[in-house]
């Protein structure tokens, strides 16, 4: 089980870090001040929703009622 909520925290690791650079993009024009505070802004998500209690399934079966 231990295994289980291990993989399940870094995927959901990894999909907020996708999540933030999809939000918070940076561009190679940019000055050093600003990729720090979009860095900054990426870190700051990422810990606000790395948390135990945000880690949600969905629920899928195929045994669901199909309508004709």
């Amino acid at each position: 089980m231990d295994l289980f909520k291990e993989l399940v925290r870094i995927n959901n690791e990894n999909e907020l870090i996708n999540k933030a650079a999809e939000i918070y993009e940076t561009e190679s024009d940019d000055e050093e001040d600003d990729h720090e505070f979009i860095d900054s802004l990426r870190r700051d998500l990422i810990n606000n929703y790395l948390k135990v209690n945000h880690r949600q399934f969905a629920l899928s079966r195929s045994t669901l009622k199909k309508y004709n």
